[in-house]
């Protein structure tokens, strides 16, 4: 194991202060993972990477009404693991009057997002914006802000990363003709061009349709359709700068014209200056490389790149791209075209003959191949896996990635960040006429449901007042070979506290974490061939080392207000249990109680351990009133010995006192903080006190062979099965003239327990016969024993006839 410890300053400073005082990733293609099931239809659904192993998605909502006129826009982010990790179904992003239609999406480059959408709440079709980060928190004005304060309709927008945190977008504007526009937001969500955007092409004829790559230096590549929709068009192209200067000729530079059939375009970038563009003038499909000073690469009439309809395009990463199409029999197909405009191969990817195959999209793959994705119309989703040869790696004509037997429209695909997919797509499983959207991924060995990272377990996110001595967990990873743990006293992780490089198991445990300090922690899981993906990042802060503390485990507690406090209100005292506080009474069993009063005993339960800070007044003496029965009994400010516990009347006879970890134990002090349950004969008061050593009238303990009731909720059978044998002690012993002797079986067996004399005579048998797994209590009655000393031995004895276990301790009556 390789661990580094880091000590800062800050660190040194805690450590003396110390010393001197809960959907994942469905692995079923006919289930599928939901990303949003709201009421009405979801539509025109994006989807971009999140840079960590998942995707955010954006779409048109309609879950406010009926109509299909007035829609919303909604986001959500799955992360790696398949989790929607924003608001439930989906994160508002604009919610105005009037409708928001068309979202696009882009990353931020830090795990968030900026969505665009035209928007009908100023009249007409205007582009708003918003950012959102990698947690859900929209970061610029609420509803978004105006992309240009042009008053022309603006339609069709698209978006790229500026590389920067913000994003260069454009679309075609509408006033009287179609005009190409831009516009660059800043990562604040402030315009960086003017306010209408610049005119990308302005000329008199329609400019329709545009499409935007990044052009690798903050500046971007836009293409369009040029002319009127009733006759030919052509394939225009401009270069955008960073600060919106034209690099190419007014009014963009043409790359093929007078086409019949002009009805796709794509266009793409290798970031290195060039850009790619795709036109589908059916059935032929051209691509064009062209640099960033304007110059054509390959022909001037572009390279072949396919034969059909519904292309998709992506850089092969070596100066060459990757196309797939839909041909005019309805199969799909890929192509690769090298760096110099050369075809290398072109190849099918599913040609089933009983059903067709359209919408094809595609994104990058393992061995600098591509992963592609098709509907079909057995309305199935299918993927399949191309290596750069050209060769499938999958299933002959491809895997299913949704199985289920509903329409689905629409499937968007991006990577997993680890050489396998996301693919997100409409489905109308849930209501006939109207969409949902669900998602899947689907890993480089075509496995579904399989993650590259980690979710951490405990302790939960934002956890206060944690334990200095304090385990790390999360769940396992079955693919990884071991994990990487980073703490940090940061959220960027630029100041590290805690690192271990080769963790084999799914914790990491520390005993000295610094009092009153706040981490982050996240965990990356590592493969033989690769590193996955970090976890999402949790944060929490450890109890401070000063005040009056108490505490309390994972789960159940039984707890008691041990001072005299200003406010008894239970969501003041306990804000971080996850339960109502409940009482008991004999007459009405359990009752929930928001207001809580000393002396009482409550249950309460926290979804991790941790220490509660409580001020207020000391209390040294407490009476209770109990009734005949089982009562739960609080505590006072000091520990004090059951034994010393004083009754009205005297002589009370009580059962003994049992406190809960998990599991009921027998208790022989009373301690601050906690509750306890006793079991007494009559009605009667019971005074807890520091002074009450020497008083006359305290209680008479006489254990029984009876456990309390269970916590709420739960029945005898849902309590803790103990993992071990034990024996324990018998309490009390000395004894006169009963005991109670107290053992664990992990499994039904066998069980014997007999007591013996001095002599090894047997004088009593207690237990012999089969019993089931549990904690178990006998009494030993030797009223008619004389005083001495005597033995008592548990056997244990298996199904094959074996010995499991064997135990004998000592007892002593006196008489």
């Amino acid at each position: 194991m390789k661990r580094i410890i880091l000590v800062l300053t800050l660190l040194i400073y805690s450590f003396l202060t110390v010393s001197s005082l809960h959907a994942q990733w469905s692995t079923d293609p006919a289930v599928n993972t939901p990303v949003v099931t709201a009421a009405n239809e979801q539509s025109s659904m994006q989807m971009v990477s999140d840079d960590n192993g998942g995707a955010i998605v954006t779409w048109e909502d309609y879950r406010a009404g009926d109509s299909l006129i007035y829609a919303d826009i909604y986001a959500q982010r799955m992360n790696a693991l398949g989790e929607p990790i924003w608001d439930s179904d989906g994160l508002v992003i604009c919610n105005v009057p009037y409708s928001q239609r068309h979202p696009i999406v882009a990353s931020d480059g830090n795990g968030g997002a900026i969505i665009v959408w035209e928007d009908g709440r100023n009249g007409g079709s205007m582009l708003y914006a918003q950012r959102v980060n990698a947690s859900g928190v929209p970061q610029w004005a609420t509803n978004g802000i105006r992309v240009t304060l042009d008053s022309a309709l603006q339609l069709r927008p698209v978006i790229i990363s500026d590389e920067n945190g913000g994003a260069i977008i454009a679309w075609h504007r509408f006033d009287g003709g179609y005009d190409i526009y831009a516009q660059r937001v800043n990562a604040t969500g402030v315009v960086q061009w003017t306010d209408r955007g610049i005119g990308v092409c302005t000329k008199e004829s329609d400019q329709l349709e545009p499409r935007v790559a990044g052009d690798g230096a903050n500046g971007a590549f836009i293409a369009w359709l040029d002319g009127p929709g009733d006759s030919t068009r052509s394939v225009f192209a401009q270069h955008l700068n960073s600060a919106g200067g034209l690099e190419w000729v007014k009014d963009g530079i043409a790359l093929a014209t007078n086409l019949d059939d002009l009805i796709e375009l794509k266009v793409n970038s290798d970031n290195d200056g060039s850009a790619f563009i795709l036109w589908d003038n059916y059935p032929n499909i051209y691509v064009q490389k062209i640099d960033g000073s304007g110059t054509l690469q390959w022909n001037s009439n572009g390279v072949g790149a396919g034969y059909g309809a519904s292309p998709a395009m992506m850089t092969d990463k070596t100066g060459g791209v990757y196309t797939c199409w839909r041909s005019p029999s309805y199969d799909i197909y890929a192509a690769r075209i090298s760096a110099s405009g050369t075809q290398l191969w072109a190849t099918p990817i599913c040609s089933v003959d009983v059903v067709s195959q359209d919408f094809p999209a595609m994104t990058s793959a393992q061995n600098g191949g591509a992963i592609i994705t098709w509907g079909d119309w057995r309305d199935t989703l299918y993927a399949q896996a191309v290596d750069s040869s050209g060769t499938t790696q999958w299933t002959t004509n491809g895997a299913a990635i949704s199985s289920e037997r509903h329409a689905k429209s629409s499937p968007k695909i991006v990577t997993d960040g680890n050489e396998g997919a996301i693919v997100a797509w409409g489905d109308y499983r849930n209501e006939s006429t109207t969409s949902d959207i669900y998602a899947q991924n689907v890993n480089r060995n075509n496995l579904l449901g399989i993650s590259y990272t980690v979710k951490l377990l405990s302790p939960p996110n934002n956890a206060v007042n944690v334990l200095t001595s304090l385990s790390l967990s999360w769940e396992e990873n079955t693919a990884a070979v071991d994990y990487r743990i980073e703490i940090s006293l940061d959220a960027s992780f630029a100041t590290l506290a805690y690192i271990d490089s080769e963790l084999v198991g799914t914790s990491f445990a520390l005993d000295t974490f610094p009092a009153g300090t706040q981490f982050y922690w996240r965990v990356l899981p590592r493969f033989s061939d690769a590193n996955g993906f970090w976890s999402n990042i949790w944060n929490f802060t450890t109890a401070p080392d000063e005040g009056n503390l108490f505490l309390v485990r994972e789960r159940w507690n039984l707890i008691s207000v041990p001072l005299d406090v200003p406010n008894y209100s239970k969501s003041v005292l306990y804000p971080t249990s996850v339960s109502d506080a409940f009482s008991y009474s004999t007459s009405g069993g359990y009752q929930t109680q928001a207001t809580l009063t000393h002396g009482i005993g409550y249950w309460l339960k926290f979804s991790y351990a941790q220490f509660i800070p409580l001020d207020g007044d000391v209390i040294n003496e407490d009476t209770i009133h109990v009734n005949a029965g089982w009562n739960m009994i609080g505590s006072i400010s000091s520990a004090i010995s059951v034994e010393n516990v004083l009754s009205h009347p005297p002589g009370l006879i009580t059962s003994q006192f049992f406190g809960y970890n998990n599991g009921y134990f027998e208790s022989t002090t009373i301690e601050p903080g906690k509750g306890y349950w006793v079991k007494v004969s009559v009605d009667a008061d019971l005074t807890f006190s520091i002074t009450a050593a020497n008083a006359s009238n305290k209680i008479i303990i006489v254990p029984i062979n009876e456990l309390p009731p269970p916590p709420p909720g739960l029945s005898e059978h849902d309590l803790p099965l103990p993992t071990c044998y034990s024996l324990n002690q018998n309490f009390p012993n000395p004894f006169n003239p009963s005991t109670v002797i107290k053992y664990s079986v992990p499994s039904s067996q066998y069980v014997s327990l007999k007591i013996y004399n001095v002599l090894g005579e047997e004088v009593a048998t207690l237990v012999d016969g089969m019993q089931d797994a549990g904690f178990k209590m006998q009494t030993f009655d030797a009223s008619g024993l004389p005083s001495g000393v005597y033995y008592y031995q548990l056997m244990v004895v298996g199904e094959d006839g074996i010995l499991s276990y064997t135990n004998t301790k000592k007892l002593l009556l006196l008489k």
